[in-house]
């Protein structure tokens, strides 16, 4: 039996990070024999490492970890901080005020234009209260607390991203990841492979 994990490790709750751990450490203790492909979201977290905020002033795009409905869950993030900083009270308010308003723009169907970021503090000016519009703090109510949620929820992803960076032992991981493996015969791919490809040599 060779076991073959098709990818999308990340974006599908808080445990993000240990699946990653634990996924790679059967590629280590197995070589081989355990197959891990990356999927999109492990390949947009990568292109993120060196993506502008998609609520930085004059930026044209985006990073894929922003959009609420792509990681909708935001102790992803938490759960890259030291455990001491993630039971911190600030840590604490900032979660619960996050998931109430996440819970909100699902409610309301805004998930595909809300971000679940938080606007630069050095990027005030022209666009300012659009991009403000834009950030999932912009559905928290409390001033004091959407403060509070801003300076975590930046922290949180700094965190993220720089588990993931390059030199870094999960950065490294995710990036000696096969798109595909082929089995006794079976092409394992991430998503399956287009209709009008199926049969082609």
């Amino acid at each position: 039996h060779t076991p073959t994990h098709p990818g999308d490790y990340v974006d599908k709750g808080p445990e993000a990070r240990d699946v990653l751990l634990f996924v790679k450490a059967l590629t280590t203790l197995f070589p081989g024999r355990v197959h891990a492909l990356l999927g999109n979201h492990e390949l947009n977290l990568l292109n993120d490492r060196s993506r502008v905020s998609g609520l930085a002033k004059g930026a044209e795009g985006y990073r894929y970890l922003e959009l609420a409905w792509g990681a909708a869950h935001p102790a992803q993030y938490l759960r890259w901080l030291p455990a001491a900083e993630r039971e911190s009270p600030d840590a604490k308010v900032a979660l619960e005020a996050l998931l109430a308003a996440l819970s909100d723009v699902y409610a309301a169907s805004k998930h595909s234009a809300v971000m679940m970021a938080a606007p630069d503090p050095s990027s005030e000016g022209e666009g300012e209260g659009q991009r403000s519009a834009r950030s999932i703090l912009s559905w928290i109510p409390d001033r004091g607390v959407r403060e509070v949620a801003a300076r975590e929820l930046r922290k949180w992803q700094r965190a993220y991203l720089a588990g993931v960076a390059t030199g870094s032992e999960l950065g490294e991981w995710l990036e000696q990841r096969p798109l595909t493996v082929v089995l006794a015969s079976t092409l394992f791919v991430h998503g399956g492979v287009p209709l009008q490809l199926a049969g082609k040599g």
